[in-house]
């Protein structure tokens, strides 16, 4: 699996570890993701190619990032702060923000705040061409808008926004995995196994037939790229991830999701529910999603979630939560994986070490 600690992310949820929603439906249990879009980087831009997106997905973190150029992005390793063209970039506010929605919405990924924190800080040096330049001025911008996302819905529309993802230096025709990389805002044919190409991304109101045929920041809604559908726009149970921030589509708009013993409907997927809760569809009410512990059986099918582990085998369940995978050791799948590492030739290793040639 290619997988970039530095790259742009869909905020998959469930999944893997049963670790929540799922806002991007392409996430499964064989794929990672929620991992930060530039975590401890900062890019000295020369001249280059352009990436585009890929969509990461559940229960630990995945995602995509186009390289190829001579801009290169230095990463911390136990520090929070990086240093690259000569300004020193701390990113210890992202982390701090960054972990808070991630310990709040995906429990199968770390257990606690600090636990988080300290993943991120210990994160290995590595080099991603392409990335936009980081200047602590970025920085603060995205730490202000996630601080915006207060609940678990309506992430892509923080994660993706301009603040966020600004875009990168390489040109059309460069070897990417993200669209962050990209200057013309697409990565097309990027997988989490092989490498896609820089291309121009659709500008607001192009024809598209998928989220990568769109530039960062915009979705693919109807067929058409557009931008998150604000509060008390009109949406479908399939549009849910494309609602704006704190928001996901309940009874055809996008406003605040049901809470604890609110009604859910079979018709529509119990997509009603506020994440990360499930909706039992036999009482049809909003409820918490089970969590386990090591050791307990877990079910996909019940969306359980195994609290800072994995649920092995829970397809078709019961399985069993067991601890990650760490660093050096063999998998045969993402899932397997500690975050913040991916499985490369049966074997998790750190996931800023894969690049595309």
């Amino acid at each position: 699996m290619i997988f970039v600690a530095a790259s742009v992310w869909l905020a998959c949820t469930g999944g893997g570890s049963g670790s929540g929603d799922d806002p991007s439906s392409t996430c499964g249990p064989e794929t990672r993701c929620a991992d930060p879009p530039d975590a401890a980087t900062s890019s000295t831009s020369s001249s280059s190619s352009s990436s585009s997106s890929t969509s990461t997905s559940t229960s630990s973190s995945s995602s995509s990032s186009s390289s190829s150029s001579s801009s290169s992005s230095s990463s911390s390793s136990s520090s929070s702060s990086s240093s690259s063209g000569g300004t020193n970039v701390d990113y210890g506010s992202y982390f701090d923000a960054y972990c808070t929605y991630q310990v709040r919405c995906y429990p199968s990924l770390y257990a606690d705040q600090a636990a988080c924190r300290a993943s991120y800080d210990a994160m290995p040096a590595g080099s991603l061409d392409g990335l936009p330049l980081r200047t602590q001025g970025d920085v603060d911008a995205c730490v202000t808008k996630l601080q915006t996302l207060t609940t678990c819905d309506g992430a892509l529309a923080a994660l993706l926004s301009p603040e966020c993802q600004p875009p990168g230096s390489l040109e059309d025709g460069a070897p990417c995995i993200s669209a962050s990389q990209c200057k013309n805002g697409a990565c097309n044919g990027a997988t989490t196994t092989a490498c896609g190409t820089c291309a121009p991304g659709g500008k607001l109101g192009d024809d598209c037939e998928s989220l990568m045929s769109c530039r960062l920041g915009l979705f693919c809604i109807d067929g058409k790229c557009a931008g998150p559908i604000p509060r008390g726009g009109t949406c479908s149970s399939l549009s849910t991830p494309f609602c704006d921030v704190n928001t996901r589509c309940v009874a055809g708009v996008c406003t605040d999701g049901v809470d604890v013993g609110g009604g859910c409907t079979i018709a529509y997927g119990g997509q009603e529910c506020k994440a990360p809760l499930r909706c039992d569809f036999s009482s049809l009410e909003c409820a918490p999603k089970a969590i386990k512990n090591v050791g307990e059986t877990c079910s996909f099918a019940d969306e359980d979630i195994c609290k800072a582990s994995y649920c092995a085998d829970g397809i078709p369940g019961p399985g069993t939560c067991k601890p990650y995978v760490q660093k050096g050791e063999a998998c045969t799948s993402g899932i397997e994986c500690a975050p913040m590492l991916s499985c490369v030739n049966g074997t998790c290793e750190d996931a800023a070490s894969s690049t595309c040639e």
